[in-house]
């Protein structure tokens, strides 16, 4: 009986070590959006090989489904002087690394929360109404220790 008992927990630890080296990080949280004003805010975000300028057909999904308005994603809303972990299954390396291209862009954008509620996505879009539109490098996100503060 003691061996059979041994025999389990030599088992269970072999697996659990296995399980554990194996693992990965499913998501890498390491870029935060710190909002520092009185406004609740919405972000998107991208990379240049999907989305190569403001308007692009891609940000479309952000809003609309199938040609109706969606509900804001809770995850991408940051309260007033409240700051947001963006989460990146895999790692934020790869993010920049996994493109055909040399310089690989995160492009940024800062909605009105308030706006994207009572305004056609049309006009949006026609009239870029954006609180802010930031591109970085993994550079400029290395110097600004992934931390981009919204003022």
């Amino acid at each position: 009986m003691m061996k059979k008992k041994l025999k389990f927990i030599l088992i269970i630890l072999v697996v659990s070590a296995i399980s554990k080296s194996c693992s990965i990080d499913v998501l890498d949280d390491k870029l935060i959006i710190q909002n520092n004003t009185n406004e609740t805010i919405v972000y998107y975000y991208d990379i240049d090989s999907m989305m190569p300028l403001f308007p692009a057909r891609y940000i479309d999904s952000f809003l609309y489904v199938d040609g109706k308005r969606t509900k804001i994603e809770a995850n991408t809303v940051i309260h007033p002087y409240e700051l947001k972990h963006v989460k990146w299954p895999g790692n934020w390396d790869y993010f920049f690394s996994n493109t055909h291209q040399r310089n690989v862009n995160l492009y940024l954008f800062i909605f009105s929360k308030s706006t994207l509620a009572n305004v056609p996505w049309d006009t949006i879009r026609k009239k870029n109404l954006y609180l802010k539109k930031y591109k970085f490098s993994k550079k400029d996100l290395d110097e600004l220790a992934w931390i981009i503060k919204f003022q």
